[in-house]
């Protein structure tokens, strides 16, 4: 195996020979900037891994091993010599596996099911280059460094109709759950998991959801804890909380000292959760940093720190605060953590999607749907007016009825379908957005296609699983990623691990209502341990109205610092007259998704400006 160093921190290459050979012998040669990921070879197949393996035993049974052994490549080369691509069905943990399998000529790759660890791949000279970092790949100058246009308007508008695509024309990813499968220079690819289709049986009752929940929960912290002390994220809110509490169980019994406590405290009386965050932290007996929200950000304040940071990052940032959560994982490092964790996830599968509603009304359940609407309005700090529009209408009434027309619509004349949805995706698009003909008319296309045709499955489940597929959440995770490896530490969401997410797909969706409010799971897991907080524990806080009274008071001396944006002007993605007097709009607007689709350009100039 031929290895040489890279200047990216932590990054690696795998070359892929697709005729199975290199000039100097090997099938795959690794180049990498430091640790080596590890690797494995026979006359059937080599194998590279990066990650970890939470199943060794039993890929050890189906391996046949005759005795223990460390060597994460071995066994897995073994049990992928038995069960070929199945294996990954099988595989539990975050990774990412590049095999060439010479007895079917077949090179495969697979990310781990949730995207933890990031995989992106780019054919050049009758090879495949792969590896967990875009910058690495585009360091090879037989790797095309031109920008994916449609890409990059696409990202404006957070539309990803072709997710595993990047912002570059030549790179592209695996996606989360899904392996690659190259032959004769063609890929293919094929979704390994889905949450739908695990073993994990629907549990009965509460009590019974509630200590699955637990055990799950426990497994995935000790799984997170295996790298080391760890930092938490932790908020006031109900999500972060649970993972703090159970985290700093399974701390102790895995003899490592309690969780450092990372919290930012926000300047904004609406946002700011600092009296709750201390309460938890004292109840749990964990070590805290407390760190202002203005010292997290620096002098220059978010907006310009974020499109500071924006050039030296490997894709444009997804999560506004990043800048602060960046110095909050310094902060960790500094005092040890080898871990950060984090409590994504907690609102997308502890709570009912909002078509749960339209599932209750379809199914003339209304005690359900009530439950659902009581539910939301005691669990957030809407008043019952807000709550009955977004329940009732939003969520339940407008999604039937568009459902209805679109099948009656479809069932007609599918061309007929098509044409309206191409209007209508038309008609939403901003004034300013992609003035080149060509790409409005491209992305419009196939942001066509990938919507899906009326289907006879509930408009619930088809929500859910779309949840564990979404594009956006394997960016997060690349982002996630990112900033982990930039400063050699892990940031990882215990509450989105694969065996926990297959579990809470399964759970009956009253359970997650149980008393009346949502997250019934991590307040119940809470009671057990912060019996005093969780009664009194408040509504969660929304940080919509912060966020616009940064722009209007960050905004113009932002704008003024980005000097327009030129450079997606050129590309055709934004129109710089027109979108200059948006923002102007946009510093006293009221609109987050306005505001915020504004920001999205900002950061998306200041990304893509030092690289052409």
């Amino acid at each position: 195996m031929n290895v040489a160093r890279e200047r990216a921190p932590r990054s690696w290459v795998v070359e892929a020979h697709l005729d199975g050979r290199g000039s100097v012998g090997p099938a795959l040669t690794v180049f990498a900037d430091a640790e080596i990921p590890a690797s494995s070879s026979s006359d059937a197949c080599s194998l590279i891994f990066d990650g970890r393996i939470d199943n060794r035993a039993e890929l050890a049974s189906i391996a046949a091993l005759r005795g223990p052994t460390d060597d994460d490549a071995e066994l897995l080369r073994l049990a992928y010599e038995q069960l070929g691509q199945l294996l990954f069905r099988k595989l539990k943990g975050i990774f990412a596996v590049v095999v060439w399998d010479a007895r079917h000529e077949t090179l495969v790759a697979a990310r781990d099911p949730v995207g933890v660890i990031p995989l992106f791949y780019t054919p050049a000279s009758g090879a495949m280059l792969l590896s967990n970092s875009i910058e690495a790949l585009l360091r090879y100058p037989r790797v095309a460094q031109s920008v994916n246009r449609l890409s990059l308007a696409g990202h404006v508008l957070e539309l990803w109709p072709r997710a595993s695509e990047t912002l570059f024309e030549a790179v592209r990813r695996v996606m989360p759950g899904t392996t690659i499968r190259c032959r004769d220079r063609r890929c293919e690819s094929w979704r390994y998991w889905d949450p739908a289709a695990g073993e994990e049986a629907a549990p009965i009752g509460a009590e019974d959801s509630l200590k699955r929940f637990e055990e799950l929960l426990a497994q995935a912290l000790d799984r997170c804890l295996a790298c080391g002390p760890a930092g938490i994220f932790l908020s006031g809110g109900l999500d972060s909380a649970t993972v703090a509490a159970a985290a700093a169980e399974r701390s102790r019994a895995n003899g490592l000292p309690p969780p450092w406590a990372l919290s930012l405290v926000y300047p904004d009386p609406s946002l700011n959760e600092e009296k709750m965050q201390r309460c938890i932290a004292t109840e749990l007996g964990l070590p805290q940093v407390l760190l202002p929200f203005e010292q997290a950000v620096g002098s220059s304040g978010l907006l310009i720190a974020s499109l500071k940071a924006a050039g030296r990052s490997s894709a444009p940032a997804l999560n506004l605060w990043r800048p602060a959560y960046e110095t909050l994982i310094d902060e960790g490092v500094a005092r040890g953590c080898a871990v950060i964790l984090a409590g994504e996830g907690g609102d997308e599968w502890l709570v009912p999607h909002p078509f749960y509603a339209a599932d209750r009304l379809a199914a003339l359940d209304f005690a359900g749907l009530y439950g659902f609407l009581s539910a939301r309005q005691r669990s957030t700090p809407f008043g019952w007016g807000s709550t009955l529009r977004t329940v009732l209408w939003e969520w339940a009434a407008r999604p039937l009825l568009r459902q209805a027309a679109g099948k009656a619509l479809h069932a007609w004349s599918p061309s007929a379908m098509r044409s309206h949805r191409s209007r209508s995706l038309s008609a939403v698009l901003p004034e300013w957005f992609a003035p080149d003909p060509e790409i409005r008319s491209a992305l419009v296309r196939v942001a066509t296609d990938a919507v899906a045709d009326p289907a006879p499955l509930a408009l619930y489940e088809r929500a859910t699983r779309r949840l564990a597929q979404h594009a956006r959440l394997g960016l997060l995770m690349e982002e996630w990623f990112d900033d982990g490896r930039q400063r050699g530490v892990a940031v990882l969401e215990p509450l989105l691990d694969a065996d926990l997410l297959q579990f809470l797909y399964c759970v009956p969706r009253h359970v997650l209502l149980q008393g009346g409010q949502t997250k019934w799971l991590a307040r119940a897991t809470l009671e057990r341990r912060l019996p005093s907080l969780v009664p009194r524990w408040p509504k969660p806080v929304y940080a919509h109205p912060f966020w616009l009274s940064l722009m209007a008071r960050e905004g113009p001396t932002a704008w003024r610092w980005l000097g327009g944006v030129p450079t997606l002007g050129e590309l055709g993605v934004v129109d710089p007259q027109r979108f200059a007097r948006a923002v102007e709009r946009a510093f006293v607007s009221d609109s987050f998704s306005t505001v915020t689709r504004i920001w999205s350009v900002w950061a998306l100039e200041a990304w893509i400006r030092p690289r052409l």
